[in-house]
């Protein structure tokens, strides 16, 4: 099969070389090394997660607004601040707090919002085409172009080789059951270069 080119979305996110494949249900794609497979680090010297920055912001919120914030605002950063799972975008973010906080007003869900706006400047709520080419994994890349993907497996950043992404959850599922079964057959070759 010849692999299809990308054709290019933005000078900063063409990275990926070629898909390999490409259906309703599958995109397999030859992931160069020295690209994340999924979002994650945002520096690649010290491997820290994005999400962990985004709570170091929820917590410097705390101490930012301090007495200026009302109560019902501080007390849903400090429940915001024991949490890992916090969403960093605001509408996700907006849903959470009246899901997960049980926060319904308007005012107090924005003032908390713009709170931890305020102390964040975090790579994690700066747009894809405009982060270091480094900080872009594969996954958001895919996603960006074709809307939702499903993770199937990851390679280490700097490995090359082909990554796996189900396009639909019922597609993801059945491939993840044939790695965890030993179903496909994987044939791994390094070379040190």
């Amino acid at each position: 099969m010849m692999p299809y080119k990308l054709k290019h979305v933005h000078s900063s996110i063409s990275d990926i070389e070629s898909y390999l494949h490409f259906d309703d249900h599958l995109i397999a794609i030859n992931k160069p090394s020295d690209m994340l497979s999924v979002p994650g680090k945002t520096d690649l010297k010290v491997s820290i997660p994005r999400y962990l920055e985004w709570t170091s912001s929820i917590r410097q919120a705390i101490q930012y607004v301090g007495e200026k914030a009302s109560k019902e605002c501080l007390d849903s950063l400090e429940k915001l601040a024991k949490m890992n799972n916090v969403p960093r975008k605001e509408k996700p973010f907006m849903r959470f707090l009246n899901r997960t906080i049980k926060l319904n007003d308007d005012d107090i869900m924005q003032e908390v919002w713009d709170a931890i706006s305020s102390t964040d400047v975090h790579y994690h709520k700066v747009p894809l085409e405009k982060l270091p080419l480094k900080m872009q994994s594969a996954a958001e890349i895919l996603e960006h172009k074709h809307g939702k993907i499903y993770q199937v497996h990851r390679l280490d950043c700097a490995t090359s080789g082909v990554l796996l992404f189900g396009r639909t959850d019922l597609a993801c599922s059945e491939l993840c059951r044939q790695f965890k079964s030993r179903e496909v057959l994987i044939h791994k070759l390094f070379t040190k270069l």
